[in-house]
């Protein structure tokens, strides 16, 4: 009999739930847009019911569903299931393990979403052989994930890898944690924007209004810098050189393998960030830590969340994990 799990990649704005098999293929998809204002349970109902909603589509008998693999904002407690003071799902003291079991007849298991993503990589990606490498995710936020020794580390109970909330410069923007010049404050794709848009209200940045067409994310300042918009290209450049000394720091601390790039901004803007992320880094750190050095971006796509949350449900099966 066929075995799947289901994965589901919670997001600030959009919710994938997918039915995966053991080997990482992807049968179907469901894909929401997060209702973030209308909050926590019922954010907690429209995921159960798009499990509810694959299990009747793919005709799979109960047996058949190994379990529910839920890759969520931090940080959270993965250890209890708990979310704690996330910043993209204005969530607190939320107890989404437990939540989700209670709609559900699949065992349920929980971890941060770059942690489910790295273990995506380590199950169907290019780190299958990789014991020590670092997984970024570049989007609305960024993330991280510490694999070390061939295994996620999560740290005291679950907060590790929070690499977006590094200070790169305690004097820098804002960040939605609280805290100034968060390496996501001046890095991603929010930021990227927010770049963009100030220079369009100083009556700049035409290049760039011209490819929005409305509203400004770090797609359309990818667009114009294509184009040859210098103003475009200097923010980017600007923000490439704030994550090239991010991750620098990051090799020389953990001194990985591989650093894995993933996210909707840095798959988007890979083309434009790619070679000079990696030149430029290259530059920064000792030959040592240069040497056997791999700089990449995912080839798990915008898949990788789901494909880790399915993957972790496998695992914890064959490890002999309790799901929570």
């Amino acid at each position: 009999m066929k075995e799947y799990a289901i994965g589901i990649d919670l997001g600030g704005t959009k919710i994938l739930t997918a039915l995966v098999d053991r080997q990482g293929r992807i049968y179907e998809r469901i894909l929401l847009s997060t209702p973030i204002e209308q909050g926590a349970e019922y954010i907690m109902d429209i995921m159960a019911e798009s499990v509810e909603e694959l299990q009747h589509r793919y005709c799979c008998s109960p047996g058949q569903i190994k379990g529910v693999g839920v890759a969520c904002p931090g940080p959270l407690d993965y250890v209890h299931g708990v979310v704690y003071g996330s910043p993209n799902l204005q969530w607190d003291d939320v107890h989404i393990c437990a939540g989700m079991q209670s709609r559900l007849d699949f065992p349920v298991y929980i971890d941060k979403d770059t942690n489910m993503a790295a273990q995506g990589e380590l199950s169907f990606g290019q780190a299958g052989d990789c014991k020590n490498f670092v997984y970024i995710t570049v989007s609305t936020g960024i993330g991280g994930s510490l694999v070390l020794n061939g295994e996620v580390f999560h740290g005291y109970f679950g907060g590790a890898g929070e690499i977006g909330h590094m200070v790169a410069d305690p004097h820098g923007p804002l960040c939605r944690c609280g805290q100034r010049g968060c390496l996501e404050a001046m890095a991603s794709g929010t930021a990227i924007a927010r770049k963009a848009q100030a220079l369009i209200v100083q009556g700049r940045g035409q290049g760039i209004a011209v490819c929005a067409k409305g509203k400004i994310t770090a797609r359309e300042v990818g667009m114009a810098a294509r184009q040859g918009d210098i103003e475009a290209a200097d923010i980017l450049d600007d923000t490439l050189e704030v994550l090239a000394s991010s991750l620098s720091s990051l090799i020389h601390l953990l001194h990985p393998q591989r650093i894995i790039l993933g996210g909707g901004v840095a798959l988007g803007l890979a083309d434009l960030w790619l070679p000079a992320l990696q030149e430029r880094v290259y530059q920064q750190v000792f030959p040592m830590h240069r040497r056997g050095l791999c700089i990449e971006m995912t080839g798990l796509g915008n898949d990788i969340g789901v494909l880790g949350a399915a993957a972790y449900v496998f695992e914890q099966l064959c490890s002999g994990g309790m799901y929570r």
